[in-house]
């Protein structure tokens, strides 16, 4: 027996995060870190182009949270705070990894009308000239 197909929620009935009102739950807006943290996550966002899916944005949100750690360690290092190296550079290679997965996974999007055959096509096309 199949099950009948839900009705897409209202936006009065999901998470003011997922509606695009609040950048996390619990966090005010204003603060210069979630100020930074929105900045990210909108750079990358447009470096993804247009429309990015639900898992982009997940992988967007926490590629900006890898970036913004590693940004925070360093400037409290430069400071002259106490701040453990060795955590300052996993934060830096994980905001790297995170960034490095992204830029792989936007140019493994298929255009529109592309995919094998169309490459192979162009490439046809390409040895005969």
């Amino acid at each position: 027996m199949r099950r009948p197909a839900q009705a897409p929620r209202s936006p009065a009935q999901r998470s003011a995060v997922t509606n695009g009102s609040r950048i996390l739950v619990g966090v005010d807006g204003n603060s210069p870190l979630a100020r930074r943290y929105r900045d990210l996550v909108e750079m990358m966002t447009a470096e993804l182009g247009d429309r990015p899916g639900p898992g982009d944005v997940l992988q967007v949100r926490n590629a900006a949270t890898l970036q913004l750690h590693a940004e925070d360690l360093t400037a409290r290092m430069v400071r002259g705070e106490a701040v453990d190296a060795e955590e300052v550079t996993r934060a830096a290679n994980g905001a790297t990894r995170a960034l490095n997965a992204l830029r792989r996974g936007k140019g493994s999007r298929k255009a529109p009308g592309g995919g094998v055959e169309a490459y192979l096509a162009a490439r046809a096309a390409g040895a005969r000239q």
